[in-house]
Formats: C-alpha cells, structure tokens, sequence
C-alpha cells in the first residue's frame, strides 16, 4: 500500500520535491479511491477461496485452512484501514495547512493559531459523525433477536419480586387452624 501512495503522489502528484505542490484536491482524490477499493476489496471472497485451496492443498486440516483464511483475512483488513487511515489524515493536514495559508492571506490570521483551532474543530465534529453513524451501524445490524432477548431481561427483572415468605408465627396459626379444622370436621 506504501508504494501505491508513493506512486501516486509521489510520481504523479510531484510531492516528492516540494511539499507545497502536493495539494489537498490530490489527497482527496487519492484518499477517495483507496476507500472505495479497500471497501471493494473487502467484499470479494475469492481470495479467501484461494488461500483455502492452497492450505488444503498444502495437507492442512479444514479447521486449520479456516485459521489461516481468518489470519489473512484480518492481516489485510489492518492493512488496508491502517493505509486509508493515513490517506485521510494526509488530506485533512493538506487541506488544513492550505486553508491556514488563505486565511493568513486573506484577514492575516496566524496561521498556526487558526491550524490549531481548525483542527480542534476538525476532531470534534468527526467524533461526534463516527459516533452517530456507529450507533446507526449497530442499530442497523442489530438482530431481532438480540432486541427481543434484551427486553425480555428487562421485563423479567422488572417484574421480578421476591418470593412470598411465610413468617414464623403465621405458619403456627395456620397449622393450629388446619388441625382445628380437622379435629372438628
């Protein structure tokens, strides 16, 4: 994935001379494509085939094929987050230091004082979308099942009171009251 970037704005975006020439339009560009090519990529299941084929026919067990499916599986998935993780952050430094540029041109802002103060703004305001669009996610995904399951808990634990108790002195005077009753009927 390294050399995919260093292709890209490296060779083709010139950032390798200057830093100044590699604009935030071409990280955007490049951090675009790479998200939807891992999301695609993650989709396919033909390589997860291939690395099973290859395990059987190396005489593992179908067990231990699966383990090294998985193993793959997450190996790239970590990869492959991890290198659109820097793209983006690649980008929002670009645009970041392009946009405190224009502001120092434009109403003489200091532009370490305004890069500070955007990025700030920046965190807050993606913490607060991936954290809506987490609960989406789960909501979304969230069986019917589970949603069952967990309201049934809450109506048991909340109608649950404790067990009748027969206190010391009751039990007595019924059973003085069962023998009398006996005795007489």
């Amino acid at each position: 994935f390294d050399s995919l970037q260093d292709i890209f704005l490296g060779v083709y975006g010139g950032c390798w001379e200057e830093t100044e020439k590699c604009h935030w339009k071409l990280n955007l560009l490049y951090a675009s494509v790479l998200s939807v090519l891992t999301i695609l990529a993650s989709t396919t299941h033909s390589l997860d085939n291939a690395i099973l084929r290859l395990a059987i026919k190396r005489g593992f067990s179908l067990e231990d094929s699966w383990v090294a499916v998985k193993e793959h599986s997450a190996l790239w998935a970590t990869a492959g987050g991890l290198t659109v993780g820097w793209a983006w952050t690649n980008f929002w430094t670009a645009y970041g230091v392009s946009f405190s540029h224009f502001m120092l041109e434009t109403l003489e802002i200091d532009e370490f004082l305004f890069l500070v103060v955007l990025r700030v703004a920046i965190l807050i305001g993606k913490v607060t979308l991936s954290g809506m669009l987490y609960h989406l996610f789960l909501e979304q995904n969230r069986s019917v099942d589970d949603l069952l399951q967990e309201r049934e808990i809450e109506q048991t634990s909340r109608f649950k009171a404790p067990p009748a108790t027969a206190l010391p002195a009751e039990t007595a005077a019924s059973a003085v009251t069962t023998e009398t009753t006996e005795v007489t009927g």
